[in-house]
């Protein structure tokens, strides 16, 4: 038993992560810290170590003003968001290492202030996304982009 814990916790250092380990921690960090403008135009963003979107649960959030709120269903897995200007809709694709673009559909509205976008993936230790794609079809300003996988259940 002991040997076990031993080689768990090699397993999860930083100095070991080899061939021979594979790491089942959940990845969650900030992407986006400061504002920035969103638009028609995607802004993408890509880490410099890839995402790790682990499952079952793969999340981003979009942290928005206090003068926005959750509006009313565009469409299956549609939300708007309604500002001092009208309602806006909200877009988040994952990019994978082969380009492949995967659309996340948004989940709701967290603490009134993130808005989340899920997927609900099989658990698979490899998969591996290069960056993502956030874009609305009108101006908005978001606060930050929060990144967040591994988990049963999604944060909000």
């Amino acid at each position: 038993m002991s040997l076990v814990r031993f080689c768990l916790a090699m397993c999860f250092t930083a100095a070991s992560a080899s061939c021979c380990c594979t790491d089942v921690r959940e990845d969650q960090r900030v992407l986006v810290a400061t504002p920035v403008e969103l638009g028609p135009v995607p802004l993408e963003l890509r880490p410099d170590s890839p995402l790790r979107g682990i499952g079952p649960i793969n999340e981003v959030c979009l942290l928005i003003p206090s003068d926005y709120a959750l509006g009313a269903p565009t469409g299956p897995d549609q939300l708007k968001v309604r500002g001092p200007n009208g309602f806006v809709v909200l877009s988040v694709v994952l990019i994978d290492s082969a380009g492949g673009r995967t659309n996340v559909p948004v989940i709701g509205l967290r603490d009134r202030r993130e808005i989340c976008f899920v997927t609900r993936e099989p658990r698979d230790l490899s998969r591996r996304y290069v960056g993502l794609a956030i874009s609305a079809d009108a101006p908005l300003r978001i606060l930050r982009v929060r990144w967040r996988a591994g988990h049963r259940y999604p944060s909000w």
